[in-house]
């Protein structure tokens, strides 16, 4: 009973934690349904693991744990891929942005040159 109650609190509070960041307007509204869906989900295999049970019976596969495992394995390619692509779209800014970078700071090279000299020809009088 103790290690229920301990699962119970654990997945209430990481959904409570994944809602309540900061950066939540930025997370799309699937990601959160898909959240609720998993907490309301471990909720109910927490508190009455045998419908886990009857659930892999269902669909055909031979033991919850088994399913568990099957639906812990397609969350976590799902996670895998969905960081991969992220990261390449910040990879895929950041390069933008040092491309604009370079550009300016080659454009602003020759005008900061005649600057500089003009400055040191001032105090150096």
């Amino acid at each position: 009973m103790i290690i229920k109650i301990l699962l119970l609190f654990l997945v209430i509070l990481i959904f409570l934690y994944f809602i309540s960041k900061s950066e939540t307007y930025r997370i799309k509204a699937w990601k959160k349904l898909l959240a609720l869906f998993f907490t309301f989900f471990a909720t109910i295999a927490i508190i009455t693991p045998n419908i886990v049970s009857d659930l892999a019976r269902f669909v055909n596969v031979g033991r919850g744990t088994d399913l568990l495992l099957y639906m812990l394995t397609i969350s976590f390619i799902f996670v895998s891929a969905n960081t991969y692509i992220n990261n390449q779209k910040v990879e895929n800014q950041l390069t933008k942005i040092i491309r604009l970078l370079a550009l300016y700071e080659a454009q602003n090279d020759s005008h900061n040159k005649k600057i500089s000299k003009n400055i040191n020809h001032k105090f150096n009088d």
